[in-house]
């Protein structure tokens, strides 16, 4: 199927879009050129983007290398790249990915996985180690 799309005036936004021959040219366009443009809001990185990138930083491996790490560790515990959860990702970088990153031959994988795992966003305001006791307590105070 052939899209196209013509620029009726230069003021339009989408007047610096090119002809596009098919959907997959248009879908391309839009993915990779649009949010440089500034013409479309750029999709929020995920949890996995975030730990993959500050993975490559502390680490000797490509982008790749830690994307692909990464991802293996999730699926040797059964988790999915795109709707793992905080807490998840967590357990798998301390208890999986320690032993990935040596096969790998990436020095001190305990230290490595540990700036990872700081490097988490905390879900919420409540602190990890808070009992129910003490957020009900914080609760009544207030």
């Amino acid at each position: 199927m052939v899209v196209a799309l013509a620029a009726e005036t230069q003021e339009h936004p989408s007047a610096m879009e090119p002809r596009w021959r098919t959907r997959r040219d248009r879908d391309r366009w839009s993915e990779r050129i649009r949010p440089r443009l500034g013409l479309c809001p750029v999709k929020e990185a995920s949890l996995f983007d975030l730990v993959a990138e500050k993975l490559e930083e502390c680490s000797a491996l490509n982008r790749l290398e830690a994307r692909g790490t990464l991802r293996i560790a999730l699926k040797d515990s059964g988790f999915d790249a795109k709707s793992v959860a905080p807490d998840q990702l967590r357990v798998v970088i301390e208890r999986l990915l320690p032993q990935h990153l040596g096969e790998r031959g990436v020095p001190a994988p305990d230290e490595v996985c540990q700036l990872l795992v700081d490097s988490i966003p905390r879900q919420g305001s409540a602190d990890a180690n808070d009992s129910p006791e003490a957020i009900f307590a914080r609760l009544g105070t207030s």
